[in-house]
């Protein structure tokens, strides 16, 4: 039986690969810093803090501190989760279901908190979530499965009781390594790496989460 789901927030639950799309870029451009392709591939399972200090560190002619940057991109951000973001097909749906069959729901992100509680708000899912943790409270990032261990921790649930919804392939892999059932969501941004998507997951959808509910029915 699974009595508890764990939700990745930016292209899982709320499709909004858009909002951070040139965000970083733009806002160290203006430094005369070209990101590289190295820069992104390291940056990809970072938090926005970790991102900032990451950058500060490499490119000396930034002359903000981490901190500065990111209250510098706060409203930036937040505007375009407004503007641009929208929740995954079927995922209000699904969440309704849960809650109806009393299976509790978190949030694992690598979003900063006080980003994340807003826009979840916006999307009408915060009052089905028991908590949101995000990868700088527990001082892991998600090729680690601490995170998820953590959040069923807080939701009194087991790994093999708590499944995990996830788009990248690196995070699906650290959620099955901790013993969760995994749902991969298939990404654009990770196209390249739908192979080991496919490894790490026990279902993958595509699109919607409705593709999820008949996988789920044998659960719940």
């Amino acid at each position: 039986m699974i009595r508890g789901v764990i939700f990745d927030m930016d292209g899982t639950l709320i499709d909004s690969m858009a909002v951070w799309d040139k965000v970083v870029e733009e806002s160290v451009a203006r430094f005369g810093v070209i990101l590289t392709k190295e820069d992104y591939i390291v940056m990809d399972p970072m938090s926005q803090a970790q991102v900032l200090e990451y950058l500060c560190s490499k490119y000396k002619q930034i002359p903000l501190t981490p901190k500065q940057m990111s209250d510098d991109m706060d409203a930036v951000v937040l505007d375009r989760y407004k503007r641009l973001a929208k929740a995954r097909h079927g995922a209000l749906d699904l969440m309704q279901k849960l809650y109806d069959a009393n299976i509790k729901m978190s949030v694992a992100t690598l979003t900063a908190k006080h980003q994340a509680e807003k826009v979840l708000e916006y999307q009408g899912m915060r009052k089905y979530l028991t908590d949101i943790i995000t990868v700088d409270e527990v001082g892991s990032s998600k090729e680690n499965p601490k995170i998820y261990l953590t959040v069923a921790k807080k939701m009194g649930v087991l790994p093999n009781e708590c499944m995990v919804c996830e788009d990248a392939p690196y995070a699906a892999a650290a959620a099955k390594k901790g013993g969760f059932i995994v749902c991969g969501i298939a990404e654009k941004w990770y196209s390249d790496q739908k192979a080991q998507l496919n490894i790490s997951s026990d279902i993958v959808i595509e699109n919607s989460f409705d593709e999820l509910l008949p996988f789920l029915e044998k659960y719940i």
